[in-house]
C-alpha cells in the first residue's frame, strides 16, 4: 500500500536535525523561579545532565541509568517513601535520552497542595536520597529489580506499536537497531560500585 500510493513521489534532499529546543547543559547548579495562579498546585523540579552513548566512559550511561531508576521508578524507589508517603507529595521522575553527541536528562518534577508542605523540605529530602545513594552501596534487591525494569522496558514492548515508538525514539537520538538489541547487556553487568560513583557524580551537587 505504500508503495502504490507513494512510490511515484520523488525522494527529496534530506533534511537536517533539528536541533531546536535542546539545551546545553549548565556550567553548575542554577534555580529558577515561576510565579503561578493563586488555583495552581505548586510545584517545583529539578534537572540533572547525564553522560551520552557517545561521550560516555565504558559502562558510564548504563551506570547512571541504574542510578536514576534506583532513585525514581516506580513505588519501591528510593524517593517514593519520603516524598509521597511521608508527605502529602507527588512525584513523576523522567528520563529524557539525549542525542549521541548530546547528554542525557534525569527529571524530578513535584507537586502539593497549597501550604501542604515547604519546597524547601522537599529540596532537602531529594539531596538527602541522592547523598545516600553517592555515599552507600544499592541494595542487591533494588539493583535487580531495577534491572529487570529497564531491560524489559526498552526490550521487550508487548504491542507492535509499542516496538515500533521504541525504534522511531532510538532514531531519534542517534541509535539503532544493534543499539536496542545490545542494551540488556549493556545494562545487566552494572555494579552497585557503579551505580554509587555514578551517583556520585552526576546526580550529588554538594560534589560539583
Amino acid at each position: 500500500m505504500v508503495e502504490k500510493f507513494y512510490g511515484d513521489i520523488p525522494a527529496q534532499p534530506a533534511i537536517p536535525r533539528s536541533v531546536s529546543g535542546r539545551r546545553s547543559p549548565a556550567a553548575g547548579p542554577r534555580t529558577v523561579t515561576l510565579p503561578t495562579r493563586a488555583s495552581s498546585r505548586p510545584a517545583c523540579g529539578a534537572i540533572t545532565w547525564l553522560p551520552s552513548s557517545a561521550t560516555a566512559a565504558t559502562g558510564e550511561s548504563p551506570a547512571a541509568r541504574r542510578a536514576c531508576a534506583v532513585m525514581g521508578s516506580g513505588s519501591n524507589s528510593y524517593l517514593f517513601a519520603p516524598l509521597v508517603i511521608d508527605r502529602p507529595a507527588r512525584v513523576t521522575p523522567r528520563w529524557l535520552p539525549g542525542h549521541l553527541a548530546r547528554p542525557n536528562q534525569f527529571q524530578i518534577s513535584v507537586s502539593a497542595e497549597t501550604g501542604a508542605v515547604e519546597f524547601s523540605q522537599i529540596e532537602q529530602t531529594i539531596d538527602g536520597v541522592i547523598s545516600d545513594l553517592a555515599q552507600n552501596l544499592v541494595r542487591a534487591e533494588d539493583s535487580e529489580r531495577v534491572k529487570t525494569q529497564l531491560i524489559a522496558k526498552r526490550s521487550t514492548p508487548r504491542t507492535i506499536r509499542g516496538r515500533c515508538a521504541l525504534v522511531r525514539r532510538r532514531a531519534d537520538v542517534g541509535l539503532n537497531i544493534d543499539d536496542i538489541r545490545s542494551w540488556p547487556d549493556r545494562i545487566a553487568p552494572v555494579t552497585a560500585d557503579q551505580v554509587r560513583d555514578a551517583a556520585q557524580k552526576w546526580l550529588d551537587r554538594s560534589v560539583r
